[in-house]
């Protein structure tokens, strides 16, 4: 935070403050793009979740094809996490969805990245 100081009514000296990187957007990346049915998608933020209860941060698993004012399946994420796991129960393309600005607005999207989810495959049989 930067703070500049000005001339204001009644030639009082008043400073004001100038929010320099404090409200940067945090931007999140995956462990790994494709993870098979059952795993965790493994998600990575650049810096920790701040924010305040005025202003919390949401995510969501979710099908590409879904509107982005779905909120199934949301989790708020807790401040300070640099980490997130989201568990997987099926194959298919999928987006992790990252709002923040909750509850004043219900879903305001800030970021999403595309994860594929395979089904799980077993290893050949050990008969003998």
């Amino acid at each position: 935070m930067r703070s500049t100081w000005i001339w204001g009514p009644a030639g009082v000296l008043v400073a004001g403050f100038a929010f320099v990187a404090c409200n940067q957007l945090p931007t999140m990346s995956l462990a790994s793009s494709t993870v098979a049915t059952g795993d965790e998608v493994v998600v990575h933020f650049d810096r920790p979740i701040s924010g305040k209860a005025s202003n919390l941060y949401w995510m969501t698993l979710t099908p590409v094809a879904t509107p982005e004012d779905s909120t199934t399946g949301k989790f708020v994420v807790d401040h300070g996490k640099t980490t997130v796991g989201i568990p997987t129960s099926g194959p298919g393309n999928f987006e992790v969805r990252l709002y923040d600005q909750y509850p004043s607005k219900e879903h305001h999207l800030i970021g999403r990245v595309p994860v594929s989810v395979t089904e799980r495959t077993v290893g050949p049989s050990t008969r003998r």
